[in-house]
């Protein structure tokens, strides 16, 4: 829940819908982060809270429901492609390691060399697999044409700043991904068309 707790509503404002529609992560700053849209009868909010290394971070995006344009959503598989030529680049040189090469005055033995090679093939393999992950994609734009309101886009959802947006490196599926991708459209579109009638429809809709 956003609306009344981090957010204060305007008059005659009301939550209506809220979906943990993603989770950010960085390993490499121990960060994690969930990510809420919630959907008022007068505006669709976007929020993630996550501690880090360096401490709190927040991040919030807000449009009026009535001037959102169109939503955009994936979800699926990505490939983290530098993570993994980097990866790959590590274990050429251990293997090379392992196997003696490094040294001019040493010729490699079979077990050496065997070594080398499961080096190469079970770090190639583990690495194959760390670097496949889920993905998120949310884009949500306005009739202004004023840009992107919401933009996460799986592994480098955002592209400067010093909190969640520079941090969070991967947009990852959450409980309510699915739900909010079958539902988003009809809320919105229900609320733009139907205001405040559309409220109960929705509010008690599981």
């Amino acid at each position: 829940m956003i609306l009344g707790q981090s957010v204060t509503p305007c008059e005659g404002e009301v939550s209506i819908k809220s979906y943990q529609c993603t989770q950010f992560n960085s390993r490499l700053f121990g960060l994690k982060a969930d990510g809420h849209l919630e959907v008022t009868n007068k505006r669709l909010l976007f929020q993630a809270l996550g501690k880090g290394m360096s401490g709190w971070s927040v991040l919030h995006n807000e449009v009026a429901i009535g001037d959102v344009s169109d939503i955009k959503i994936y979800k699926g598989n990505s490939f983290n492609i530098l993570m993994f030529i980097i990866g790959i680049s590590i274990l050429l040189v251990l293997s090379i390691a392992v196997s003696g090469r490094l040294s001019p005055f040493s010729d490699p033995s079979t077990l050496q060399t065997l070594l080398a090679l499961a080096v190469l093939g079970g770090g190639g393999y583990f690495l194959w697999n760390r670097c496949k992950k889920e993905s998120f994609s949310l884009v949500i734009n306005t009739k202004g044409g004023s840009g992107n309101v919401v933009y996460i886009a799986g592994l480098s959802p955002f592209g400067g700043g010093t909190s969640i947006a520079k941090k969070a490196l991967e947009g990852l599926p959450s409980r309510d991904s699915e739900i909010l991708f079958k539902e988003i459209g009809a809320v919105v579109l229900d609320i733009q068309k139907m205001g405040n009638n559309a409220i109960e429809r929705w509010k008690n809709k599981s």
